[in-house]
């Protein structure tokens, strides 16, 4: 045997195996695209929620900055900050009012955050019920 077909015959053999993995590894995405649509879905659907959220949270934090004195973007940066509750520190309101309002913005991120939490699990739950109907060909 030449060194050319020795080289066809190892390509060969090496190949079956990748298309193997990567036939397996798009399998394995149908069951992320399904997710991804239905997580699209869901937040489509909940959008007009999502957006009202997003927008008192941003109104809120520009309340903050106006009554603290930040600039729009710090006051911004500080909103999403504290809706998320990490809470650097490096912005903190002083004064009464806009100390209840950020508290309400750490409020609505809770909100926010279970919304995307509860469309993350929706989605994983219609993801399984696709998947759990198909018959098994393994």
């Amino acid at each position: 045997m030449g060194i050319a077909n020795a080289t066809v015959l190892r390509a060969q053999a090496t190949s079956l195996p990748v298309k193997a993995l990567v036939l397996g590894a798009l399998a394995n995405m149908s069951y992320t695209w399904v997710f991804f649509f239905y997580l699209a879905d869901v937040l489509t659907r909940l959008a007009p929620i999502v957006l009202s959220l997003i927008a008192v949270i941003i109104t809120n934090g520009l309340a903050i900055g106006r009554l603290e004195g930040w600039k729009r973007g710090d006051a911004l940066y500080h909103a999403f900050i504290n809706a998320t509750t990490v809470g650097y520190g490096d912005f903190r309101p002083t004064l009464g009012t806009s100390k209840i309002l950020s508290v309400l913005n750490a409020f609505l991120g809770l909100l926010f955050t279970g919304i995307f939490v509860g469309a993350g699990v929706y989605a994983v739950e219609k993801t399984f019920d696709v998947f759990s109907q198909m018959p098994n060909t393994h």
